[in-house]
Parts: structure tokens; C-alpha cells; sequence
């Protein structure tokens, strides 16, 4: 709901005419400041990262892929807020990310986004194989 501007009632969303007095009503676009990241996050997103890999290969795949999607997630929308980013720009935005001054608010995030791909297939096979091998071991173990 949206409010008139001439006499305060409230409007439906899909009307652009005041029902109450005539006025028309105009979408005012309110312009939303990105706010910067701050560079502890970014360490956050990579530590999770790390930890998801770590996850995959030596303990338990499904987790590790859970843990290196919370950060993934983290990454994606703090590289979304930023001023500097946009869908079009993404490779001009990655070459600033890098530079000394940007890499652990802006790079780190943007290489655990850039190695979603390869985590993805790493994931896959760790749960179809290692943990195969793992449970395996386990059981012979058990019986042993």
C-alpha cells in the first residue's frame, strides 16, 4: 500500500489515482546507498569456504557442502550490496576486487563465488566416492 500525497489515505500499489481525492499518484523512486563491506566479512565467507573444502575431503561431504554454502550465500549477497557491482560488470569489478587494498572485503568473497563451480563437482564426488570409501572403512572396521 502507498499513501497519497495530497491527502494521506492509504492506495493500493496498482492504482495510480487517489480514490479518496483524485490526486495522482507518482512512484518516487528512493535511491538505496550499497553499504561498503566491511573487511572482516570477508574473512568470515573465506574461512567458511575453507572449512567447507576441509569438510568435504576429510570428514563428511553433505556437510562440508552445507558449511561452504553459508558462506557462498554470505559472499554472493555482500558482493551484491556493493556500490561497485553490477550483473554487466562482474569481470571490470573482480580486476578491482583484487588490488591490496580490496582483497579481504571485495576479493575473498569474490573467489568463493568464482569457485562455486568446482566446490559443486567436489562435493559430488566426495559424497559418491569418499564417503562411500569412508563408510566402508568404517564398517570393516567394526567388524575387525
Amino acid at each position: 500500500m502507498k499513501k497519497c500525497p495530497k491527502c494521506g489515505k492509504e492506495v493500493m500499489d496498482n492504482i495510480n489515482v487517489c480514490t479518496a481525492c483524485g490526486a495522482k499518484i507518482t512512484e518516487s523512486k528512493v535511491k538505496v546507498e550499497k553499504k561498503e563491506a566491511a573487511p572482516a566479512y570477508g574473512v568470515i565467507t573465506g574461512v567458511l569456504a575453507i572449512a567447507g573444502i576441509y569438510l568435504i575431503a576429510n570428514v563428511w561431504s553433505l556437510l562440508g557442502a552445507l558449511v561452504y554454502f553459508v558462506g557462498f550465500g554470505m559472499a554472493l549477497s555482500e558482493i551484491k550490496r556493493d556500490k561497485d557491482f553490477s550483473d554487466k560488470n562482474f569481470g571490470d569489478f573482480a580486476k578491482k576486487s583484487f588490488k591490496k587494498q580490496n582483497i579481504l572485503k571485495k576479493g575473498i568473497p569474490a573467489i568463493v563465488v568464482v569457485i562455486m563451480p568446482l566446490v559443486v563437482a567436489y562435493g559430488i564426488y566426495g559424497w559418491i566416492i569418499l564417503d562411500s570409501v569412508r563408510t566402508a572403512q568404517h564398517i570393516t572396521d567394526l567388524i575387525m
